[in-house]
């Protein structure tokens, strides 16, 4: 998962990476609110001590999930087609709510993004694969 993990408790959001090796010596660190923060609505069910969760991800993968929900991939579209009605349609694609929740596919535990438009006619799906580990483990 490139030595990167994602810590969530009822007051924070973490994000820690590491690089695998002395040659990949890039690492930092990224703590967010989650109280009055980042979220609209949160809910989190856990049984550790914070009522915390942590899990390896791949941040690229995070990254393109959410790059695509903010509009980054819609707008290159529009940006690349000569169609003008299909450039008009691209950018008004918004998204108004996102909902993440960690599930299992196929057997697998994903953290899962849900993008809803503001109209709600159209959802995104993104299912990033985890591996779920001891919070100890995260920091």
């Amino acid at each position: 998962m490139g030595g990167s993990a994602l810590r969530l408790d009822s007051h924070k959001l973490k994000i820690i990476s590491k690089g695998q090796n002395e040659a990949e010596c890039i690492s930092f660190f990224c703590e967010l609110s989650t109280t009055d923060g980042i979220f609209l609505d949160f809910r989190i069910d856990s049984t550790m001590k914070d009522n915390a969760i942590a899990m390896e991800i791949d941040l690229i993968q995070l990254r393109a999930a959410l790059q695509t929900i903010v509009g980054g991939h819609h707008e290159n579209l529009s940006r690349n087609s000569h169609d003008s009605s299909f450039g008009d349609a691209a950018e008004r694609l918004q998204y108004g709510t996102t909902i993440i929740k960690l599930a299992k596919r196929d057997r697998v535990p994903c953290l899962c993004l849900e993008a809803i438009t503001r109209g709600g006619l159209m959802s995104l799906h993104h299912s990033i694969p985890v591996r779920v580990i001891r919070v100890e483990d995260a920091e």
